[in-house]
């Protein structure tokens, strides 16, 4: 391995990377200045304890709510646009005609898709600051273990609120609500363990 060391006056050299225990002595005389050169040397890695499975996994989930609860957002637009599709109500040129679309839809069915509709919408407020909360706790070393927990919190709640809001109103609309601020708890849990981390720092 080819690397740059710095010598000192006396023509000693300190071999010193990150991480690794370097074995070897070369010298260089020098006389008036510092030398900067390049030796081949030999290294012996400093074998650190691996991440645990645990660990790799949370961080993983984590990461993955992501693209996974942009895909929970846009599942209720999905479900309203095949249902304005089947009875000729959606038109690809003017998507977001509400009116015109709720002029069109079967009766029957405009309640399913306002509710679709509140669902998307409801989900886009939240969306952002929840990926960039990951990427802040990430980035500053909160706990993988503790953003996986909200994570999954952040995950489960927006199930459920898609559940809650798309199907019959249970108990007045209150697992709707009480989804949705589980998943604003969770958005607050992970921003408040980055700032607490980089507050301790």
């Amino acid at each position: 391995m080819i690397c740059c060391l710095s010598g000192s006056e006396d023509g000693s050299l300190s071999y010193e990377l990150p991480g690794v225990t370097i074995s070897g002595t070369e010298t260089r005389q020098t006389r008036d200045r510092l030398a900067i050169i390049c030796l081949p040397i030999s290294i012996v890695p400093i074998h650190h304890r691996p991440l645990s499975i645990a660990a790799m996994s949370a961080s993983s989930f984590a990461l993955w709510s992501v693209p996974v609860s942009l895909g929970l957002t846009y599942l209720p637009h999905a479900a309203k646009v095949a249902i304005l599709s089947r009875t000729g109500a959606f038109s690809n040129t003017a998507p977001r005609d509400t009116a015109g679309q709720d002029k069109k839809v079967d009766p029957s069915k405009r309640a399913l898709v306002d509710r679709l509709r509140g669902a998307h919408l409801n989900q886009l407020e939240t969306i952002g600051v929840y990926a960039a909360g990951v990427a802040a706790a990430t980035a500053v070393g909160v706990p993988a273990v503790t953003v996986s927990r909200a994570a999954k919190l952040y995950v489960g709640a927006r199930v459920v609120f898609n559940i809650s809001y798309a199907g019959p109103q249970i108990a007045d609309g209150n697992i709707r609500s009480l989804s949705f601020t589980a998943a604003l708890g969770a958005i607050v849990w992970m921003w408040a363990a980055a700032a607490r981390h980089v507050a301790g720092a």
